[in-house]
């Protein structure tokens, strides 16, 4: 397994890796900044983190695990890699949004020591839903 930082031309790889997961909407990470880590085996991305990064805080999203890789080990060592990386760009805190049904990420992100904070409740907005206003 090798994890590094994706390269260009690999965002419809990651993009699909992604949407196999089952958490997440289609998202095109080429559109989105900041910087993507990805574990690939024999070639394939089969793994990857999503961060933007803002002073010594970085915010993560899109940690995606191909279903045939789940419990193996590859979302902790991704993980493992990310802390290493934003460290070295002189990150200070993570924070991140995991799906309250994904339970394998919460019991994750509690033995990496994560806080979660229950007060806060991410939603969004469609632009050009003008509903309500």
């Amino acid at each position: 397994m090798n994890y590094r930082l994706m390269r260009t031309g690999e965002e419809e790889a990651v993009n699909q890796c992604i949407a196999s997961s089952g958490y997440y909407l289609p998202v095109d990470v080429g559109r989105l900044g900041g910087l993507t880590l990805v574990a690939e085996d024999n070639g394939k991305i089969v793994a990857c983190i999503w961060c933007a990064i803002s002073g010594e805080i970085a915010f993560c999203d899109y940690l995606a695990v191909s279903r045939e890789y789940t419990h193996t080990g590859v979302g902790i060592y991704l993980q493992i890699r990310l802390r290493r990386v934003l460290k070295e760009l002189g990150v200070r805190v993570i924070k991140f949004w995991v799906h309250r049904a994904n339970a394998e990420a919460l019991k994750m992100h509690e033995k990496f020591g994560s806080l979660l904070e229950e007060n806060y409740v991410l939603g969004a907005y469609i632009i050009g839903d003008t509903h309500g206003v």
